[in-house]
């Protein structure tokens, strides 16, 4: 009878331990995916403010970026509200692949624990 316990209390305690180390993997995988997604979304936003900052830079004729009077030649062509317009097409769009991003994000961290 005691050699029966010994076996059903081994058997339990390597069950136990699968099931532990089984949810220790299951959760870190979680964790590092959830860690990269939130690094690939952070560089996005770096990535698109450097390049937005970039731009206005470059367009503004007080930093000595582009000469004057090609910034007026560009104002004939392209209306004043043309630039806000743009600017809300853009940030609309950063916002719906940050949408799709973050959903996809959360789908494979549910998958993974």
């Amino acid at each position: 009878m005691p050699l029966l316990a010994s076996l059903f209390i081994g058997i339990a305690g390597q069950f136990a331990t699968f099931l532990a180390t089984y949810m220790a993997k299951k959760t870190a995988m979680g964790v590092a995916a959830s860690a990269v997604l939130a690094v690939i979304i952070g560089s996005l936003l770096v990535g698109m403010r450097a390049c937005i900052n970039a731009l206005s830079g470059i367009l503004s004729p007080a930093s000595g970026g582009l000469a004057s009077h090609f910034v007026i030649g560009l104002g004939m062509f392209i209306p004043a509200h043309a630039v806000q317009f743009l600017g809300c097409m853009l940030a609309t769009w950063s916002a719906c692949v940050l949408y799709k991003w973050q959903a996809k994000g959360l789908d494979w961290f549910v998958k993974a624990t």
